[in-house]
């Protein structure tokens, strides 16, 4: 049972703060590339909608389970105000890994988009550092990270699709805001890695991340409730590719 006096912050400085072949029409919110770097083919999505309504079944993971003061380095020695969680954390067949300590965490609003889940009115989300890695179940088509309380930083993320390219997207946060980050490959997502986040120098905060999966794939289909819960409304960040 959480309590609001038990609430702990995200700081906003580094902790110290699925057919994938289907032919799909380009879309104002999506930039279709097809680069140098390992000749990968990646569609970039910069709202919700868009990339809902791209082929194969939605399936969301959130943390709202998740402790509100998670630490993967829990020791009486390190840590001891905190709640173990292991690194890696593995969530609906997806992996997070982080290389220092993977950290959740509560985050008030209006700093995040209060979670209907949430008992006290905020949001239960993940904290990765730079080097901090999503490992997507295979023959995931798509993935979209939601990204709150960043502010305005400017963000990095490396994308490796299941034939081992790679393309680096530039990102920036929404101030009280949700900022969406997605991307889909014929050949599939097998990666996202945080490259760094620019002005606190901090970590990448993610609420929710949610997979395009084949139909019939095994991962868990979500309730209509949460497919629908807080994404509806539009709030790209600024984004290039290279």
């Amino acid at each position: 049972m959480r309590t609001a006096a038990s609430l702990v912050l995200i700081p906003l400085v580094a902790l110290g703060v699925r057919s994938c072949t289907d032919v799909e029409m380009p879309s104002p919110n999506r930039l279709s590339p097809n680069t140098a770097q390992g000749q990968v083919q990646l569609d970039v999505f910069t709202d919700f909608p868009t990339f809902e309504a791209t082929p194969g079944r939605l399936v969301e993971i959130d943390f709202e389970d998740q402790p509100i003061d998670g630490s993967s380095r829990c020791s009486p020695d390190l840590d001891p105000f905190c709640t173990p969680i292991p690194n890696p954390l593995v969530l609906e067949g997806t992996t997070f890994i982080d290389p220092h300590d993977l950290r959740t965490g509560f985050c008030s609003s209006p700093t995040c988009k209060a979670d209907p889940d949430n008992p006290d009115g905020g949001n239960i989300t993940l904290v990765l550092n730079p080097g901090g890695t999503i490992d997507f179940p295979p023959r995931t088509p798509g993935a979209m990270l939601i990204i709150e309380g960043i502010g305005e930083n400017p963000f990095q993320v490396r994308v490796t699709d299941s034939g081992g390219n790679t393309k680096t997207i530039d990102g920036k946060g929404v101030y009280f805001g949700l900022a969406f980050l997605g991307f889909r490959s014929p050949r599939g997502i097998s990666r996202a890695e945080v490259l760094g986040v620019g002005g606190t120098g901090g970590p990448l905060v993610l609420s929710a991340v949610f997979l395009k999966v084949h139909h019939g794939g095994r991962v868990a289909f979500p309730s209509p409730r949460h497919r629908q819960r807080r994404f509806r409304v539009q709030v790209p960040p600024v984004v290039s590719e290279r």
